[in-house]
């Protein structure tokens, strides 16, 4: 049987200024164009993967044309000289994180068979957040055309024992490094590690034990969009080319951590409303969200803040009901009847500072039990779009290692 994460032929660069090279995803910074012009007086002239994607903090500008130059200097990088492949590979990653803590992690490649957005489908690997579907067709756009698979895909595993990632740390030699270095905009420090022949073998054959015994076996953490994207176009390779199963779009490349790793921080993001009539908010939330399930014993409290004031709220829930989905579903009707403007907002100090302004609500939500992301999944739901967040921005993944699409 096809293995559903195994060793990939990963590209890693070569006699380069790494600390310029590797730069944080795509998707992060979207309204700080400052953030990536800083970036980019940083890098200068250097070899970046800065080079290769297309922030979205830009997204409104020539789209067709960033696309095209990401993509040409895809192939201008692969015909440089300046990277080097490593057959059959597995790296294992340690990543200094904001908290002070470490994020352990494998990057490897996954199936795309063994992928679906589908609730229903027997997929082992499931998204983690509802797809936003406008959010996909510049992502396909990039990946269509790609020379390089360029990842900042990060994925959950479910191994409550830490069996299968954490007991590599003890069993590495410093001549199995293959990067060490500091990353840029105070992104923390990270080290990889080439893993040998026997590590590979038992870390693919007890993560795809793992994943195989899981209804659901691996779920995107980071990356939703991306996984998407790369998955679209394979099924586009799939209608024209006879021989689909050996392309090298069938894979993507990603990073696999533990949800259970003690330095990943997994916090709710808050809801924040603009421009809103707050007691009358107030008394429509308390009375339409308290009067709907009035029978049911589930019940989950979110902590309201406005005019510098704060209150506990019970939100009475069906079984398998999500306390954030519900509110969502409210304040959206809410804002489309009432007016008003929802923001997303991870930091509570930020939104309680926010709230204290004229006309400003807040929604503050319990922190996520991580026991939870894979039973959510389990009952075929998906967590609604902003319900949490791995950490800060600073401690999103960056682009380091990649792979060939050709």
């Amino acid at each position: 049987m096809d293995k559903i994460f195994s060793a990939a032929d990963i590209l890693m660069p070569k006699n380069v200024n790494m600390e310029a090279w590797s730069v944080v995803a795509c998707d992060q910074h979207t309204s700080d164009k400052d953030y990536w012009n800083k970036l980019r007086d940083l890098v200068g002239e250097k070899l970046s993967t800065l080079n290769l994607i297309v922030p979205e903090a830009f997204l409104q500008n020539d789209v067709e044309n960033l696309i095209a130059r990401a993509n040409e200097n895809m192939i201008k990088v692969l015909n440089s000289g300046n990277l080097q492949e490593f057959k059959n590979s597995l790296i294992y990653v340690e990543r200094s994180l904001s908290n002070g803590k470490i994020r352990k992690g494998i990057v490897g490649k996954i199936d795309l068979e063994n992928y679906s957005i589908n609730m229903l489908d027997n997929a082992k690997i499931k998204p983690s957040e509802q797809i936003v579907e406008s959010r996909v067709p510049t992502r396909i756009k990039i990946r269509k055309n790609a020379s390089l698979d360029l990842p900042h895909i990060l994925l959950f595993c479910d191994d409550k024992n830490k069996e299968i990632i954490e007991p590599l740390h003890n069993n590495l030699k410093p001549e199995q490094i293959i990067y060490d270095f500091d990353l840029n905009m105070d992104g923390g420090k990270i080290r990889g590690f080439l893993l040998n022949a026997e590590q590979i073998k038992v870390i693919e054959n007890k993560m795809n034990e793992l994943i195989l015994k899981r209804e659901t076996g691996i779920v995107v953490a980071d990356g939703n969009h991306s996984l998407v994207a790369a998955k679209r176009v394979y099924e586009e390779v799939k209608a024209t080319d006879l021989n689909y199963l050996n392309s090298p779009k069938r894979y993507a490349l990603a990073e696999v951590v533990n949800v259970y790793d003690e330095a990943i921080d997994i916090e709710p993001i808050h809801r924040v409303l603009k421009g809103v009539n707050c007691e009358h908010l107030f008394e429509t939330m308390k009375k339409e969200l308290a009067a709907l399930n009035e029978n049911s014993k589930l019940k989950t409290i979110v902590q309201i803040v406005y005019n510098g004031l704060e209150y506990d709220m019970a939100i009475k829930l069906k079984e398998n009901e999500l306390v954030v989905e519900k509110i969502q579903q409210f304040l959206d009707a809410y804002t489309i009847k009432n007016g008003g403007e929802i923001d997303y907002i991870h930091e509570a100090d930020k939104l309680k500072d926010m709230c204290k302004q004229k006309n400003t609500f807040g929604i503050l939500f319990a922190p996520i039990v991580k026991e939870d992301i894979f039973k959510v999944i389990s009952h075929k739901k998906l967590f609604p779009r902003k319900t949490f967040s791995i950490g800060t921005s600073l401690d999103k993944r960056y682009y380091l290692e990649c792979r060939k699409l050709f």
